[in-house]
């Protein structure tokens, strides 16, 4: 735990030290994507 003033300082941090555990997992989470198309021939 930290004190809640210190939150700008730590999260950055913390942030990096999951993204390497998920890394060395090698856990991948998933974003949602869209593709849309306008109907338009782009050739």
């Amino acid at each position: 735990w930290y004190p809640r003033d210190d939150l700008l300082e730590v999260l950055p941090t913390l942030l990096k030290v999951i993204k390497n555990a998920l890394d060395e997992a090698e856990i991948e989470i998933p974003f949602p994507q869209r593709v849309v198309w306008d109907g338009k021939d782009s050739s």
